[in-house]
C-alpha cells in the first residue's frame, strides 16, 4: 500500500508585498525561540545581560560598520527579546529585502555565538535556535511615530516588570507575622542535582547583626548551623486565611472556655460581682509569653529541585519559612506534603501575586525572585548557572560579583583525542632525535674509514650523486657511485 505523504502547513510571511524594503525607518523586534529568557534578567527598570546577551548587543552595534547603508538609533536587549529603531540608506546595490538581509545577518552572527555557548555549556541548551523564524517589522512614517518608539524602546526595561500584577504579597495564606522579621532569601538554578545541594552564604545586609540562617538549608553535620537553632522558640500563631479576607487569631490569646463563662455569667450579675469575676478571670490568665528571640525566616519560591530539597529539610526540622508562588497558591491536595500542614499550624506562610489557578508568567517569576532578594538581610545560594537569570539578577542587585564562567566541560572523546595528539607529538620528537643521533654516528663512521696516505682526513664532503671532490690539495674522483656508510675513494 503507497504511503501518501502528509501536506506541510505553508507559513505565512510577516513581510507586506505593497511595502519596499529596500530603504527608509523601521523599527524591528526579535523574539528568543520558545520565549525563552535567556538574554540576562530585569532588576528594577535596567536590564543585566549575560554573555550571551552582551554578544547579541555588540554585534548589533558592530553591524552599521560592515554595511554602511546601515544606521541604527535606539535599540534595547531584553531577556526574550530585542528592540532596534533603524533606518535604511537607499544605495543602488541595496536588495530588493534588504532589511531582510540585514536581519538574516543580525541573527546568523549571534545564533553561531550562542551555538558555540552551547555546546560548551556555558548556556541553557533551548535547541538548535536562538531565535523564532521571522521577525517583527514596522515602517516609520513620521517624527511623531519615530519619538513614539523611541520612549516605547526607552522604557521597555521599566515596563518589564511593572505593578499591573499587584504585590508579591497580594494573596497569603498562613502566618502573616513571618513577614514581619528577618529574611533568609535561598536560591538555585534549574538544572541541578538536589543531593548535590551544599548551601553557600553570598551576601548579607550590613547592619543586621549575626542572623541565625536556618540549618534547615544545610545537610546534617555539614556546618555547625545546625546546633544554632536547636533551641529556636516558636513563632506567634496568628494566622491569616486567604478565604476568609480577614485576619483572625487562630487560637485564643489566653482566655480558657472557663474564663469565658464565668465572664459571661458575670455580665448578668451585679456591678460588684461582675468586677470580682472580671478580676477572678484576670487572675486566672497566665501571663502574656514573653516575645520570641531574635530569628530568621527561610524564604524561596522552591521552585528549582535544590530549592525543592532546601524546602524539604526545612519542613523536616520545623523550621519558619515563606513560600512564593508566582502562578497563585495552590490547593493543599497540590502543596509539597508537610506544607499545607505547616501553613495551618502557623510556622509558614504562602504568598503570590496572582489568584489561585493562575498561568505561570516569566515576568511574574523573575518579580518574585527580585522580590524576596530585595527584602532578605541574607542570601544564601545553591548552584547557579553563570549565565541565568538568578546570578545576573544577584550582579544587577549588587548582590554577587558579575559571575566568571567556568571552564567548558570537555566534550566526549576530547580526551582521548587530546592524550592521542600528545603521544604522538612525543613519538615525532623520539623520532627525529633518534634520526639526528644516527646521522651523526654514520657520519663518524665514514669519516674514520675515509683515509688518504694512511692519515685520517680533517674534513670530508661526501655527495651521493657528486662528480668531483676536493680532498686536501689534490682532486679525487669517485670510482663508483657513493654507497652509504662505505665508501671508496682512489686517487
Amino acid at each position: 500500500m503507497g504511503t501518501e505523504r502528509l501536506a506541510q502547513p505553508r507559513r505565512t510571511s510577516l513581510r507586506q508585498t505593497a511595502i519596499s524594503y529596500r530603504s527608509g525607518w523601521w523599527s524591528v523586534t526579535v523574539q528568543v525561540a520558545k520565549n525563552k529568557s535567556l538574554l540576562g534578567a530585569v532588576v528594577g527598570d535596567r536590564v543585566v545581560l549575560n554573555a550571551l546577551g552582551r554578544a547579541v548587543e555588540s554585534a548589533w552595534r558592530a553591524l552599521p560598520g560592515k554595511y554602511s547603508e546601515l544606521e541604527v538609533f535606539d535599540s534595547v536587549v531584553m531577556p526574550n527579546h530585542f528592540h532596534a529603531l533603524l533606518r535604511i540608506h537607499w544605495r543602488e546595490t541595496n536588495r530588493a529585502h534588504h532589511l531582510g538581509f540585514l536581519m538574516s545577518r543580525f541573527k546568523g552572527g549571534t545564533s553561531f555565538v550562542y551555538g558555540q555557548m552551547r555546546r560548551a555549556g556555558e548556556i541553557e541548551d533551548i535547541g538548535e535556535k536562538l531565535w523564532q523564524r521571522d521577525y517583527w517589522d514596522d515602517l516609520v512614517t513620521s517624527e511623531a511615530e519615530f519619538k513614539g518608539w523611541q520612549k516605547y524602546i526607552r522604557e521597555n526595561p521599566a515596563n518589564w516588570s511593572s505593578d499591573r500584577y499587584g504585590a508579591c504579597t497580594a494573596h497569603l495564606r498562613g502566618n502573616a507575622e513571618l513577614l514581619n522579621g528577618p529574611r533568609v532569601a535561598f536560591v538555585a538554578s534549574q538544572g541541578f542535582c538536589a543531593s548535590a545541594l551544599r548551601p553557600r552564604k553570598v551576601w548579607a545586609r550590613a547592619g543586621e547583626g549575626r542572623l541565625k540562617p536556618p540549618p534547615s538549608i544545610t545537610a546534617e553535620g555539614q556546618d555547625s548551623l545546625s546546633s544554632t537553632w536547636a533551641d529556636t522558640p516558636s513563632l506567634p500563631t496568628r494566622a491569616v486565611s486567604m478565604r476568609a479576607g480577614t485576619p483572625s487569631l487562630s487560637k485564643g490569646a489566653a482566655s480558657s472556655p472557663a474564663a469565658a463563662l464565668s465572664l459571661s455569667k458575670g455580665a448578668a450579675s451585679s456591678p460588684a460581682a461582675a468586677l470580682s469575676l472580671s478580676k477572678g478571670a484576670a487572675s486566672a490568665a497566665p501571663p502574656p509569653a514573653p516575645p520570641p528571640a531574635p530569628h530568621s525566616v527561610l524564604i524561596s519560591t522552591f521552585t528549582s529541585a535544590q530549592e525543592r530539597e532546601a524546602l524539604r529539610r526545612a519542613l523536616a526540622k520545623r523550621r519558619p519559612l515563606i513560600a512564593v508562588f508566582p502562578a497563585g497558591i495552590p490547593g493543599d491536595g497540590e502543596l509539597v506534603p508537610g506544607l499545607a500542614a505547616a501553613i495551618r499550624e502557623g510556622w509558614a506562610l504562602a504568598v503570590s501575586p496572582q489568584p489561585t489557578g493562575s498561568r505561570l508568567n516569566k515576568k511574574i517569576a523573575t518579580w518574585c525572585n527580585e522580590f524576596l532578594l530585595k527584602n532578605a538581610a541574607e542570601i544564601w545560594a545553591g548552584d547557579l548557572s553563570p549565565n541565568g537569570m538568578l546570578a545576573q539578577m544577584l550582579a544587577g542587585l549588587g548582590r554577587l560579583k558579575p559571575p566568571v564562567p567556568p571552564p567548558a566541560p570537555p566534550r566526549r572523546g576530547q580526551a582521548l583525542i587530546e592524550l592521542a595528539a600528545g603521544m604522538l607529538a612525543l613519538a615525532l620528537v623520539v623520532s627525529a632525535l633518534c634520526g639526528f643521533a644516527l646521522y651523526i654516528a654514520k657520519s663518524l663512521r665514514l669519516q674514520n674509514e675515509l683515509r688518504v696516505g694512511g692519515k685520517k682526513t680533517d674534513s670530508v664532503e661526501v655527495s651521493a650523486f657528486a662528480a668531483e671532490h676536493v680532498f686536501g690539495d689534490g682532486k679525487l674522483k669517485i670510482s663508483e657511485r657513493l654507497a652509504w656508510p662505505q665508501t671508496t675513494i682512489l686517487r
